[in-house]
This record gives C-alpha cells, sequence and structure tokens, in this order.
C-alpha cells in the first residue's frame, strides 16, 4: 500500500531542514568570527567580514587591498585555527568590495 505524503508535509520538512542548516551555519560563522577576533590585529578587523561559507571554502570581504593583503598574510594560520573545529575548511578566499 502506498503512502500518501501531502504536499503541506513535504514543504514542512523542507523548510524545517534548510531552517536547522541555516541555524548550523550561522553557530559556525560565530564560532570562525570568534576565531578571527582573537587572531588579528584591531584595526585590521574593521576592515574584514566573513562573507559565506560555501562547500568548503570560506568567503571574506575585505573593504580594500591593503586589508586583503594583510589578510592573506594571516591565511594559513586562520585556517590552522579553524580546522581544529570544522577540518572540513579547506581554503579561504578573499574579495575587494
Amino acid at each position: 500500500m502506498e503512502e500518501i505524503v501531502h504536499i503541506r508535509e513535504v514543504v514542512e520538512n523542507f523548510l524545517n531542514k534548510t531552517e536547522r542548516k541555516r541555524k548550523e551555519k550561522e553557530k559556525i560563522k560565530e564560532k570562525i568570527n570568534e576565531i578571527m577576533e582573537n587572531l588579528l590585529e584591531e584595526r585590521l578587523k574593521l576592515h574584514i567580514r566573513l562573507n559565506k561559507i560555501y562547500g568548503n571554502t570560506l568567503f571574506f570581504n575585505v573593504d580594500s587591498s591593503g586589508a586583503g593583503y594583510h589578510l592573506f598574510l594571516y591565511k594559513k594560520r586562520i585556517l590552522q585555527e579553524v580546522r581544529k573545529f570544522y577540518p572540513y575548511i579547506k581554503s579561504l578566499k578573499i574579495s575587494v568590495r
């Protein structure tokens, strides 16, 4: 006997799953921002923002090429610290915006 699945159930399940993923990503972003807070100099933190996490890559926006250069200098150390908590993170990309 086939089980009848109502569209309402499908939509609710999808929305619940999406909300859980969103909350999980927000928690990860908070932890990464905490790591960045501890690693970077005060004046540099003002110019850097974690934009998104996509797959195994962190995407950062910086407001100047100078800030991007300084973030690039910290790249290896940032990845080492982040991987302690999230080993699947493999790379870091920087965009000047």
